[in-house]
């Protein structure tokens, strides 16, 4: 049976006892390709990283930072919780409130689908800034 659940990785905004501060945080600049002032965000307190990737990402992703100094830990989000936009009459799913689709984006970065925002609750990438770079 293959594993449906999907993960989130969250950073407990901790670094491992062997590791310099501000080297753990340039390399994590340097793995998302961000900027020194949206990488204190994810130390001191605990932030979601990723959400909602497969358990091969997630897991690659938790050795990745942890190779570089950082205490992740993963969080599981069963099938099962994303069914509960659903209910079960008879034989058939019936949705109970679809995305209107002017309300909706997918994230040009991460390809997630959700309501549209400014910035992506999944990658954190400003929308607009990435569309207007893009040819």
């Amino acid at each position: 049976m293959s594993d449906t659940s999907t993960y989130s990785v969250i950073s407990t905004g901790q670094i491992h006892e062997k590791f310099d501060l501000s080297d753990v945080q340039q390399n994590f600049a340097k793995l998302f390709n961000t900027t020194s002032d949206k990488v204190n965000a994810y130390f001191g307190a605990e932030k979601v990283v990723k959400k909602e990737v497969d358990s091969e990402m997630a897991h690659q992703l938790k050795v990745r930072l942890e190779e570089i100094g950082m205490v992740v830990r993963l969080k599981e989000h069963p099938l099962e919780d994303k069914l509960d936009n659903f209910s079960i009459e008879g034989l058939s799913l019936v949705e109970k409130e679809p995305l209107k689709e002017e309300n909706s984006m997918t994230c040009p970065k991460c390809d997630l689908h959700q309501d549209r925002a400014e910035q992506c609750t999944a990658c954190g990438v400003y929308v607009d800034k990435l569309q207007a770079t893009s040819p």
